[in-house]
């Protein structure tokens, strides 16, 4: 459908960008990059393992409530002089408004599980930088990488959302899957 669509136009558009900031890394320092690349790939590639079921369970209960709705809608507005002469318009309400906090549940899940991995990941990839920039300045106090860690610092900023994006988009098709 077009939300699956452009999850896909979203995640081609990120992997080319990731692509061509790895790039421009590959020849600053290609051994820090494909560490830090390998990381970050690994990371969200674990996280996409784990979420992705619930993803998908969560897809299918978006698809089987809002078939209930539209069920329920059709059911009341096909009986609509029964229900205005028999009184029966909050039963139909009551109907639809578990039908749609299901529905509401399911996809604030999905969105809190395709977001909330960049925070986790900003944060042990802060902690993780410095302790490598600490680790690498105790070893050699004089050293020249501090500099290149610096630029491989700010294209791992770069990278991130690039990832997130790609991992939000696989998450997005996940959750449209049903």
């Amino acid at each position: 459908t077009v939300g699956a669509i452009n999850f896909l136009l979203q995640l081609l558009t990120s992997s080319f960008v990731a692509i061509c900031i790895l790039f421009a890394l590959l020849t600053i320092s290609p051994l820090l990059t494909l560490i830090i690349a390998g990381g970050i790939t690994l990371f969200y590639l674990i996280l996409l393992y784990y979420t992705k079921n619930k993803l998908y369970k969560n897809s299918q209960i978006i698809n089987d409530s809002s078939q209930k709705q539209i069920q329920t809608l059709n059911e009341g507005l096909g009986n609509i002089r029964d229900v205005l002469i028999y009184n029966t318009q909050n039963f139909y309400l009551n109907i639809n408004s578990n039908i749609d906090v299901s529905i509401r549940k399911a996809d604030s899940n999905n969105r809190f599980l395709s977001m909330f991995a960049r925070y986790l990941f900003e944060a042990i990839g802060t902690i993780m930088l410095a302790l490598t920039a600490l680790m690498i300045y105790s070893i050699r106090p004089n050293s020249e990488i501090l500099p290149e860690l610096g630029t491989l610092a700010l294209g791992a900023q770069r990278l991130l959302p690039s990832f997130q994006q790609i991992y939000s988009s696989f998450s997005g098709i996940s959750s449209r899957q049903a």
